[in-house]
């Protein structure tokens, strides 16, 4: 026999024979042949289990308060203060309970059992897991798309009409503003003797400035740049598509993303076994200066590399010819700028209505001459395009759309873990009821809630403090 006592499952058990006799004999049938028939059958058996199961966490909540209330350790300690009602919002509907609240004897301090018992805060109306759904989809979609989605989950699940609204996007929007959440350490990975860091940035638009006040017309500054650096070790092939081996994303528009990254490689790398570190971007002043960080130990050699595919870019607007673009590439890669300096005249003296952008695309290739040359030597691919798409602009800009700081460093947040397989339902949940941010590892995170072996419902000792017309649905 389980925590939960004969008589309760008796109870809940008659109650749902009597609801499905009630269904069964009330589901409207239409002609024959008639797909509504099939839509009110499963309609009606869809509200059964839903009234069934509120009807069960509500009485479980009133009996918890009940034992606590009859317990000796309660008149030992406190006096009974108040009995009031609570609701609270759940995946199911809302639930509306009653339960004491209790002065201490003490010190005249008072609390209440139930809602410390099972950690929720006061004034709550949303439930921690709906909290925690909001949390995880924000990191996925934009609110409001978070929003329509909860909104449907609530509730019964079969309708037709435009279901109630519980969730409005301020609600949500002040939930994520608030949201705390633990921060997990990575777990030790074999070391490799190449490891690889791409670089990157993405300009995303935001409503204000960082002191609050709003942008004026012409203001140069409605844009914040927000730095990435994606770290990996290796490549998996799987078909035609390559994966990134231990990826781990690193983005943020005011902290330093080196220092995170350097702080990660040392924890889950042994350092002295890595030969080789490739650095790779699109040579921005910020990326190549990445090298020299990267250097951990004496025996470590730390390479730049240009990104492909900038570099092919500036190479076919400089040639806008296919055989220029041979030539001029042969002549890189045998370090010969004499030729290219020559073939680069003949260009420009060619097409005289493009000199300028000639000259910039003919620039840019000097400076990254001997990280172009590196990219080919060591058969390097640069997939940092693809990554700040899918990691970073898929949710912030993919469609326009503007930020406040605050909002913009949670939303960046929740991303980096979506990105990077963390559970951020549980990461919100083990940091609820904490109003510090706690940092853990991964062996220190509590999954008994997850855990069908465990169970977490008060035991049944006596009377369900179950209103009548509550029982009888």
């Amino acid at each position: 026999m389980t925590i939960v006592s004969q008589n309760y499952n008796n109870m809940i058990t008659n109650l749902i024979i009597n609801e499905i006799s009630k269904a069964t004999t009330n589901i409207k049938m239409n002609s024959i042949n008639n797909v509504f028939n099939y839509f009110n059958m499963i309609k009606s058996f869809d509200e059964i289990v839903n009234k069934s199961i509120i009807l069960a966490i509500k009485s479980y909540l009133e009996q918890l308060d009940y034992n606590y209330t009859n317990s000796i350790e309660r008149k030992n300690k406190y006096h009974i203060k108040d009995y009031c009602s609570r609701t609270i919002l759940t995946i199911f509907d809302e639930i509306t309970f009653r339960r004491h609240f209790f002065k201490s004897k003490l010190n005249g301090k008072s609390f209440c059992y139930v809602d410390r018992q099972l950690g929720l805060n006061k004034y709550e109306y949303f439930d921690p897991y709906i909290r925690s759904l909001i949390i995880e989809k924000a990191s996925l979609d934009s609110i409001s798309k978070a929003c329509r989605e909860i909104n449907e989950l609530i509730g019964n699940r079969v309708f037709l009409n435009n279901k109630f609204s519980f969730l409005s996007r301020q609600s949500a929007r002040n939930i994520i503003l608030k949201s705390l959440l633990s921060e997990e350490s990575g777990k030790e990975l074999d070391t490799p003797e190449e490891l690889y860091v791409i670089a990157d940035e993405k300009w995303i638009s935001t409503q204000a400035k960082k002191d609050g006040s709003k942008h004026k017309k012409n203001d140069h500054d409605k844009k914040v740049m927000v730095k990435s650096i994606v770290v990996f070790d290796g490549y998996n092939v799987v078909g035609k598509r390559r994966y990134l081996n231990n990826k781990k994303v690193f983005a943020s528009y005011d902290e330093n993303i080196t220092t995170q990254s350097l702080d990660y490689i040392s924890n889950v790398y042994d350092v002295n076994k890595i030969k080789r570190i490739f650095v790779m971007g699109d040579g921005a002043k910020w990326i190549k200066t990445l090298p020299q960080y990267y250097k951990f130990t004496s025996k470590t050699e730390v390479y730049y590399c240009l990104d492909k595919f900038h570099f092919k870019q500036a190479l076919h607007h400089l040639a806008m010819n296919s055989n220029y673009e041979k030539y001029l590439l042969n002549y890189i890669l045998s370090n010969n700028k004499e030729a290219f300096d020559k073939l680069v005249t003949f260009i420009k003296n060619d097409n005289p209505k493009r000199e300028d952008t000639i000259n910039k695309k003919y620039d840019y290739i000097i400076k990254n001459w001997k990280d172009i040359q590196n990219l080919y030597m060591y058969k390097m691919s640069c997939p940092m395009e693809s990554q700040i798409s899918h990691n970073i602009a898929a949710l912030t800009s993919s469609r326009p759309k503007g930020y406040s700081y605050k909002m913009l460093k949670i939303i960046l947040n929740l991303r980096l873990k979506y990105i990077n397989k963390q559970n951020i339902k549980n990461l919100y949940l083990n940091n609820f009821n904490s109003s510090e941010i706690k940092n853990i590892t991964i062996e220190h995170l509590n999954m008994d809630i997850f855990n069908n072996a465990k169970q977490f419902i008060p035991a049944y000792q006596g009377k369900l403090f179950t209103p009548n017309f509550i029982r009888y649905i």
